[in-house]
């Protein structure tokens, strides 16, 4: 029978680098342009535009099929990288770990 060894402590885990601004920046870009491609289409300005004004009919549907896949890939996007930037957080916070004690 081979005795186990005992270490005197834990030994530290070598984690990645934790990226936490990255992931936030892009979380800010992609809803930046889901937000304006969801607002800037009705603003004044771009209304005076000629695609705008005098449309025809393949360029109204194209605008309506572009102008909503790329909120919708936006949005999904934003989600995302919100998600990717909470967790890469976590891991950068990874030695601050909460241990309940069980009372049997």
């Amino acid at each position: 029978m081979v005795p186990g060894r005992r270490h005197g402590g834990f030994d530290q885990a070598e984690l990645p680098r934790a990226h936490r601004i990255r992931w936030w920046l892009a979380a800010v870009f992609a809803g930046l342009v889901a937000v304006s491609f969801a607002v800037v289409p009705y603003l004044p300005f771009f209304q005076g535009w000629t695609f705008i004004r005098d449309p025809k009919i393949t360029s109204v549907i194209t605008w309506t099929v572009l102008q909503t896949s790329l909120v919708v890939i936006s949005t999904v996007l934003t989600l995302y990288f919100v998600g990717k930037a909470r967790l890469e957080a976590a891991a950068f916070r990874a030695n601050q770990i909460d241990i309940r004690v069980f009372d049997y």
